[in-house]
């Protein structure tokens, strides 16, 4: 009896299921997809491309976080495909990233020491990217 029921339950469920993809109460318009996709590229290529530490930056502070600053430069790449890396000095990183509204997560690996970490790079009102890198914060300009 059980079986019967829990049969019948299944069936049922199967039934709405069919009726709402037929009225296309689930579907999305081609409009919202269309939007939301060019909404996506257009944050990607806000984001992506070649950075540069801010030249605002406290010098002495970089200079402790990163001896060789002036020695090797800095910079940060986010490509299309989702790969990125940054240095500065000999300190940085490469790995994969998301795009999650107005910040890049990604997944790196450290050059030097080889340990993964997430890095979280915040596009702020000034069109800066921000960043903490061992809570020493990093500004980020094209």
């Amino acid at each position: 009896m059980r079986r019967r029921i829990a049969v019948g339950m299944a069936v049922a469920v199967l039934i709405i299921c069919i009726a709402v993809l037929l009225t296309g109460a689930g579907k999305v318009s081609a409009d919202t997809m269309s939007r939301t996709a060019h909404d996506s590229m257009a944050v990607i290529e806000d984001m992506t491309g070649t950075w540069y530490l801010s030249s605002d930056m406290e010098l002495k502070g970089l200079e402790r976080t990163f001896p060789d600053i002036f020695a090797f430069g800095c910079e940060l790449e986010i490509l299309p495909d989702g790969r990125i890396s940054w240095h500065a000095g000999a300190a940085g990183a490469a790995g994969t990233y998301v795009i999650n509204g107005n910040q890049i997560i990604a997944t790196v690996s450290e050059v030097m020491e080889y340990d993964e970490y997430r890095a979280v790079f915040t596009m702020d009102d000034e069109g800066m990217l921000r960043m903490k890198y061992k809570n020493y914060p990093l500004k980020w300009t094209r």
